[in-house]
């Protein structure tokens, strides 16, 4: 089976207008959501003076551009809701810049610093922040007057005015050459942080006031001319972060358990990807994106402080990224311009669920066809699965099987033993789609029940079905199902259809379907024939009904029992003449 790469994400059509990627995108919550485009030249990533919006959830984006000062481009972008946002704008080719700020929509923008911000020789904006949309700061690389220290502004009354945190409420430079970087911060419970070249993290837990520095301990940065650079920062909430260096000679990763003051190496397994990393409010989750040959394109997802990284896709372009909530997260898309892609939005939760829990379910599944004829391809979708969070190994998954597995407790030792399955997927996506070809490759022709299960406390590595698996029965919750044949190369079953040779009979259709009792089967002729016939058979050719029936000109209407037949598909023959014609059914 074929899992879709992006399972648990939804690709959202930004409409852009060049070659590029949304490199800083900021969810206010499920509805709306801002961003930052940047442009590829063919050649290098390019920031703009561009933003993109969206207000239905990713429905539909404006995009835009900031008319702030002419060559300053965007540093950073921070939305108050679907009309008021702020960014940060920097001189690409100086010193200074601005915070500028829209309230109805990104239609205008309008200066929110003043002149004295940003102003001295070495100022360099960096970020806009805002904790409420009265209270916010702004940060700047180190400038004086006097010593240098970083250039940071509170305001309390939605930017209107600005106070400079006083210089003895800063730490000092641990080098001289030191500074910081646009959009490289993160903020959780009230607290922020940043990070700077030189390895630190800048923090300040009393809403900007007082800010201190601790060293994270990352080695000397071999592409940053032996920098210590801090490339990425989350945090979930005050306590718990990470910072990630990117460099040729290899990435670090360091993490903090105690809000920054001391740091410690994690040695990731799995795919951590290094184009971004965000921590999920309200959870001990890490979510981490990709997009590069070096560093992998996808999305993964650590429970335990960045040590072990789980897929959540592989293969599709994720930038950059941010989550609200354990079920509300966006990310952006590298495309070429046109009106497909350049976003992301998560389908899938990472709220804590207990075994018991009334919230958990398997999904329910559909299929486009029950009968999979050699070369088709077999489409199953599970919709509102929701998997228990607990345990060692805890999720989603399918199971293939030989028998009917429908509500089992313990679905991995009943009679039809697994014949396939996918790996541990968590969280469960919502909904869930696989694709399997019908051409002998993963399953040779026959009759199999594909079974979606949630679970928690499990033990085992890899698929499912993996020698040494074992599900906890009370916390093991199996959907119903659904049973599929897989036909081989020239069934006869698989050529149907109406071969009419004469104007005799016009149509033929069978309703409900599926059945659950009785079928009753809809003949439209256009002349009186005595002698016609009506087969039932099932899917082995086994005749469960046939009788000779008499059809008038018009529609003819004929019921037939199938309430003492096992499940499965069937199919009808009708005979007028030298006419015949087949339709295939499902008894439930």
């Amino acid at each position: 089976m074929a899992v879709t790469a992006n399972a648990q994400w939804n690709n959202l059509n930004v409409n852009m207008t060049y070659d590029g990627f949304i490199n800083d995108i900021e969810a206010v919550d499920a509805s709306v959501v801002w961003g930052h485009p940047w442009q590829f030249d063919g050649t290098n990533n390019n920031p703009t003076a561009d933003y993109v919006r969206t207000t239905d959830g990713g429905s539909t984006w404006t995009i835009g551009t900031v008319n702030g000062v002419a060559g300053h481009e965007v540093g950073n972008i921070w939305p108050i809701d679907a009309n008021t946002c702020y960014v940060s704008m920097y001189n690409p080719t100086g010193a200074g810049g601005e915070i500028f700020k829209t309230t109805n929509g990104g239609t205008s923008w309008s200066q929110a610093s003043t002149a004295a911000m940003f102003a001295q020789t070495t100022s360099f904006a960096n970020v806009v922040y805002f904790w409420n949309p009265a209270n916010g700061k702004c940060m700047g690389d180190p400038a004086g007057p006097g010593p240098a220290k970083y250039e940071i502004w509170l305001t309390a009354d939605s930017g209107s005015t600005w106070t400079r945190v006083p210089a003895a409420n800063l730490p000092s430079l641990t080098n001289a050459g030191e500074y910081g970087i646009t959009n490289l911060f993160s903020a959780a419970d009230g607290r922020v942080w940043f990070g700077t070249t030189y390895g630190d993290v800048v923090r300040s837990i009393d809403g900007g006031n007082t800010w201190t520095k601790h060293a994270t301990g990352l080695p000397a940065n071999n592409t940053a001319n032996g920098r210590f650079d801090v490339t990425d920062i989350a945090f979930s909430d005050s306590l718990n972060g990470l910072v990630l260096q990117v460099a040729t000679a290899g990435n670090t990763w360091r993490k903090t358990t105690d809000g920054g003051l001391t740091w410690t190496t994690v040695v990731p397994t799995g795919n951590a990807y290094i184009n971004d990393i965000d921590g999920v409010p309200g959870t001990n989750i890490f979510v981490s994106s990709g997009s590069s040959t070096t560093g992998g394109f996808g999305t993964s997802y650590s429970n335990d402080r960045g040590a072990t990284w789980n897929d959540i896709d592989i293969g599709a372009s994720h930038t950059g990224i941010d989550f609200v909530s354990s079920t509300v997260g966006f990310s952006g898309e590298f495309v070429t311009a046109g009106p497909v892609g350049g976003a992301w939005n998560f389908t899938g939760s990472f709220a804590s669920i207990a075994c018991g829990d009334t919230s958990i379910s398997p999904g329910v599944a559909t299929v486009n066809d029950t009968l999979i004829c050699f070369g088709d391809t077999l489409l199953y979708t599970v919709n509102g699965a929701l998997a228990p969070t607990v345990g060692a190994v805890h999720g989603f998954s399918l199971i293939v099987s030989g028998n009917d597995i429908s509500n089992s407790t313990d679905p991995l030792n009943v009679s039809g033993l697994p014949l396939g399955g996918t790996g541990v997927i968590f969280p469960a996506p919502n909904p869930f789609p696989i694709m399997l070809v019908n051409d002998g490759t993963i399953f040779p022709p026959g009759n199999y029940y594909i079974t979606p299960v949630v679970y928690g406390n499990a033990t085992g590595t890899g698929t499912i079905i993996t020698a040494g698996y074992t599900l906890d029965p009370n916390c093991t919750y199996t959907g119903t199902s659904t049973l599929v044949y897989l036909l081989p190369q020239g069934d006869p079953l698989c050529v149907v259809g109406v071969n009419n040779n004469n104007a005799n009979f016009n149509a033929l259709s069978v309703y409900p379907n599926p059945v659950s009792n009785q079928v009753n089967v809809s003949i439209a002729s256009t002349t009186v024939n005595t002698n016609a016939q009506l087969i039932i058979k099932d899917v082995v050719g086994k005749v469960v009904y046939s009788q000779p029936v008499s059809v008038t000109a018009g529609q003819n209407n004929i019921s037939v029992s199938m309430k003492d037949q096992s499940a499965g598909i069937y199919f009808v023959t009708f005979k007028n003449g030298s006419t015949t014609s087949v339709q295939k059914f499902v008894k439930e």
